[in-house]
């Protein structure tokens, strides 16, 4: 999509991708929220950053199963120790 891409929306050179990232994390051009995710509106990678919400990502029951499998699958589900660094 280099040559249509860029014209509809869908399409931006890696510098510039890395350049959204790295002025969110400085703040540059909004009031950005530690913790939060950014990106331009549905269906395109370019355009304004708008703080993106999903209902998956906000629900305390699914993240606790998520911890729990990948803890299990990784073997540290009794580390004690490792849940608390990780968890900092």
């Amino acid at each position: 999509m280099p040559a249509i891409g860029p014209a509809i929306g869908m399409s931006q050179h890696v510098s510039i991708g890395a350049k959204r990232y790295v002025d969110v994390l400085h703040g540059v051009g909004g009031d950005y929220v530690n913790g939060k995710t950014y990106a331009s509106k549905p269906k395109k990678l370019t355009g304004p950053l708008y703080e993106m919400t999903h209902d998956h990502l906000l629900d305390l029951q699914r993240q606790e199963a998520a911890w729990t499998v990948l803890s299990e699958l990784t073997g540290t589900a009794n580390d004690r120790a490792s849940q608390a660094v990780a968890a900092e």
